[in-house]
């Protein structure tokens, strides 16, 4: 090998090393970045051929600089953040279901209903009493306000989670248009080099960020474009091309995607956790609030014609409910009716001291078929148990799929991290390592200058 073979191989061990510090450094300068993927220089030895049986060594190539990914990582990672962002969805708005209707909570309508009926029971004892025939009235109103203080709670939540579901769709389209736009800029850098391995830091950042909003699916094709779609496969990008989602502004609507309607197939993110407490837990609610406001209101009514008040009057009604025009307007339109506790029609006939209609309305709490929701009647007493119920065991349940999930996401994350993540104790050993390297190269072709100096010098004698 002569002199300047040497230069050339002293050259190109300098440039090695120097990429290798420049992609140690910036590794080091992205510790915390969002999605980054360490570098790393990509080194090859040169071989020369001077004769079929005869090698040289001709230095060091660098081949690129690439990213260390692994594509089922970064999947598993985008999935598990997936479903925690959806528990902790759930879980906000399911808490604040349970903080209204269970037992003890602001709204819960075990006691106003226990009173109501408690009353009615007293004055069927002493139909002549004044104070018991106002504490009717008391516990009458009370229960409706409680009821209708109730549907509205549940409707304002139902219609903060239409408004965030709007936002969060906002975000997908936004999301979509720069994954999109990433693709297209993929296209322009090249393959293994520091500008493609940023690109896809971006890139790679974006999609734990759309995989926090709503499920997806992704795959990336040969021409490194990556494909983003719903769980049926509805396209949110495809390669230089996003779509959009549109989110109905009617409490209760729908999610569409293009022509499609997508809302069942969102089961995860941050929509797809709003989703699952609006659709199982809010609307059936208010289904059973509605219910339970019918119910009343047609049994007691109707009882109530069949007694006589305390001038001898036919009863009229206690409640009034208006017709259905979504969900929860039944119950807050539930109103009571009586001014006045001489109006509670208390006696079976126009006698004084009768008290039997006041005993058959307060049998009307022990009644299974007063309401009914679905197909399953019940008691008033059964149908707020079931509300309770249903509410606390949705939100234990998304407090448990939120520990789960987690820590599968811890999981996830550290698997990808151990490939990807920077470490700073393995970057400062390479910082070193090419450094020394650097100055091997540097004392190398000092050394060959000199020897080429001598040469030349030597030349001229």
């Amino acid at each position: 090998m002569g002199l300047f073979d040497a230069i050339r191989v002293g050259l190109s061990g300098l440039n090695a090393a120097q990429m290798g510090m420049e992609a140690a450094q910036n590794n080091v300068a992205n510790v915390n970045t969002p999605g980054y993927a360490r570098l790393r220089a990509n080194l090859e030895e040169v071989v020369v051929s001077t004769t079929p049986t005869l090698n040289l060594p001709g230095g060091v190539r660098v081949q690129g600089v690439e990213g260390l990914r692994d594509r089922i990582l970064e999947a598993r990672v985008a999935t598990t953040e997936s479903a925690v962002a959806g528990a902790d969805s759930a879980l906000r708005y399911l808490d604040q279901v349970e903080s209204t209707v269970a037992p003890g909570g602001s709204s819960a309508l075990g006691d106003p209903l226990a009173q109501f009926f408690g009353a009615l029971t007293q004055l069927s004892a002493r139909p002549e009493d004044p104070g018991l025939r106002a504490g009717v009235v008391d516990a009458g109103r009370s229960l409706a306000t409680k009821l209708s203080q109730t549907a509205t709670s549940l409707s304002g939540q139902l219609g903060d989670a239409q408004r965030e579901l709007a936002l969060h769709a906002d975000r997908v389209n936004d999301l979509s248009d720069r994954i999109a736009a990433l693709n297209r800029e993929l296209a322009g850098t090249g393959g293994a080099t520091a500008s493609h391995a940023a690109v896809l830091t971006r890139r790679t950042a974006l999609l734990d960020e759309l995989a926090r909003e709503v499920n997806v699916s992704t795959y990336v094709d040969s021409d490194e474009m990556l494909h983003v779609t719903l769980a049926q496969g509805q396209a949110l990008v495809s390669g230089a091309d996003a779509h959009h989602l549109a989110v109905d502004a009617i409490p209760g609507g729908g999610i569409s995607l293009g022509t499609a309607d997508v809302t069942a197939v969102l089961t995860g993110g941050a929509m797809g956790g709003i989703l699952a407490a609006r659709d199982a837990t809010i609307l059936p609610a208010l289904a059973r609030l509605d219910a339970l406001a019918s119910g009343l209101a047609t049994s007691v009514n109707a009882q109530h014609h069949a007694g006589f008040d305390l001038a001898g009057n036919p009863g009229g009604d206690v409640y009034s409910v208006a017709a259905s025009t979504g969900p929860g307007t039944v119950a807050r339109s539930l109103k009571f009716l009586l001014s006045d506790g001489a109006q509670v029609a208390a006696g079976g006939a126009a006698a004084p001291g009768d008290g039997a209609n006041a005993k058959a309305l307060a049998a009307l709490a022990a009644d299974t078929s007063t309401v009914t929701t679905g197909t399953t009647p019940s008691s008033f007493s059964g149908a707020a148990a079931a509300l309770s119920y249903a509410t606390g065991s949705a939100a234990q349940k998304a407090q448990d799929d939120r520990a789960t999930a987690g820590a599968l996401n811890d999981q996830a994350v550290a698997a990808r991290e151990a490939l990807s993540g920077v470490s700073l104790d393995e970057e400062a050993t390479d910082m070193i390592r090419y450094q020394r390297a650097f100055e091997a190269s540097s004392r190398f072709l000092s050394t060959v200058s000199d020897l080429l100096s001598e040469l030349i010098d030597s030349l001229g004698k």
